[in-house]
C-alpha cells in the first residue's frame, strides 16, 4: 500500500515549491551575490517562470484581509457570548417572573385554556377522562361504572350499547390514565392540524376510533372479560401521525430499556403486536390488542380516506 502523504505535509511541499521559485526569479533578476558561481537564466526562462505566478509579485496581499488580529476574534467572540447570556437572561426573567416559575394552579389553568383554544375536541376529551378517573375512585360508584363504562359481550347483551364509547373514558390505574394522557395530548395537536387542513374537524376522528377499537374487541375476543381505556383512540392518533410524518422519532419504553424508533416502524411494531395479541389465545398480559389493532386500522385508512379526497367530498357535501 503506497502512503499519501497528510494535508499539511502537502501544503509544506506547495509552499516549498513557491519558496524556490522566487528564489530562482530574485536571482535570474540580477540579485544574487557577485561571487556567487549561479549564472543568469535566460530571459525567456524568466519570462516564463514570472507567467507561472500570473506576472505578478513573488508577495501577494490578501484581499480579504481586513486588519483584525487573533486578540480582536477572541475579543469579538467573548462580545458575543455576553450578549448571548444577557438576553437569555432577559428572556427568563420574562416568561418566570424574575427566574421564580409560575404557581402550579396558574400552570394548570394555562394549559387547560390554550388546549381548549387549540382543540375543543382534545379539551373536553381530557376532562371527561378525567373526570371519569375521579368516578372510578369512588366505592359508592363501583357498581354503576361497572355498568355503564365497560365494553363487554356482558353489557352489550343487555343492551348496553353506549358502552361502546363510554368504555374509551375509563381508567382504573393511575398509570394507564397518565400514558393515554400523554399520547392524547403528544400526537392529538399535529393531527388535529393535518385534518383541520383539509377542512375536518377532529371529534369524528375521535369517536370513529373509539367506536372501531371496541367493535375489534368485541368481535376478536373470546373470552367474557371488558375493556376500557383510550388506548384505541391514541393508537390512532399515532398511526395517523406515523403515515403523516414517517421519518419522525418516536420514543418507547420497552421495559426499562427506552428505544426511538422511526415512526414508521414503530407504526409496524405495534401492528405486528396487536395482531399477534388478537389472534393467540390465552394471553393474560391484561392489554386489550385488537381494541388497539382497531384504533391502528381506523387511523391508517382515515389517513389513506383523507389524501385521496374522499372525506373532503364528504365534508363539503355536508356543508
Amino acid at each position: 500500500m503506497i502512503p499519501h502523504p497528510s494535508r499539511p505535509m502537502l501544503v509544506l511541499h506547495v509552499s516549498f515549491v513557491g519558496t524556490f521559485l522566487c528564489l530562482l526569479v530574485a536571482r535570474c533578476s540580477g540579485s544574487h551575490s557577485p561571487g556567487s558561481n549561479l549564472k543568469p537564466l535566460p530571459s525567456r526562462a524568466v519570462a516564463s517562470l514570472h507567467n507561472v505566478r500570473g506576472g505578478t509579485s513573488p508577495i501577494e496581499l490578501n484581499p480579504g484581509y481586513t486588519g483584525e488580529t487573533v486578540g480582536d476574534l477572541e475579543a469579538k467572540y467573548r462580545q458575543n457570548q455576553l450578549q448571548r447570556r444577557s438576553a437569555y437572561g432577559a428572556s427568563a426573567s420574562s416568561s418566570y417572573n424574575g427566574g421564580r416559575p409560575k404557581p402550579l394552579p396558574q400552570a394548570i389553568k394555562d394549559f387547560f385554556t390554550a388546549l381548549k383554544a387549540t382543540s375543543p375536541t382534545l379539551y373536553f376529551g381530557l376532562i371527561s377522562i378525567l373526570s371519569t378517573f375521579m368516578a372510578w375512585q369512588i366505592p359508592a360508584l363501583q357498581r354503576t361504572m361497572q355498568t355503564h363504562f365497560i365494553c363487554s359481550k356482558y353489557n352489550i347483551k343487555r343492551g348496553r350499547y353506549h358502552t361502546i364509547l363510554t368504555s374509551a373514558m375509563s381508567h382504573v390505574s393511575l398509570m394507564h390514565l397518565l400514558i393515554n394522557c400523554y399520547a392524547l395530548y403528544s400526537f392529538g395537536p399535529q393531527v388535529r392540524q393535518s385534518i383541520a387542513s383539509f377542512g375536518l374537524p377532529l371529534w369524528p376522528f375521535a369517536l370513529g376510533s373509539a367506536l372501531t377499537g371496541s367493535l375489534f374487541y368485541l368481535f376478536l375476543t373470546r373470552d367474557g372479560r371488558g375493556c376500557l381505556g383510550s388506548s384505541a383512540i391514541t393508537v390512532a392518533l399515532m398511526a395517523f401521525f406515523a403515515r403523516t410524518y414517517p421519518n419522525a422519532q418516536l420514543g418507547f419504553i420497552v421495559g426499562f430499556i427506552p428505544i426511538r424508533l422511526p415512526a414508521e416502524y414503530a407504526l409496524f411494531a405495534i401492528g405486528l403486536v396487536s395482531l399477534f395479541g388478537s389472534l393467540v389465545s390465552g394471553l393474560r398480559d391484561n392489554v386489550a390488542h385488537s381494541a388497539h389493532l382497531g384504533g391502528l386500522v381506523f387511523g391508517v385508512i382515515y389517513f389513506e380516506l383523507l389524501i385521496r379526497g374522499y372525506l373532503s367530498k364528504i365534508g363539503r357535501r355536508g356543508r
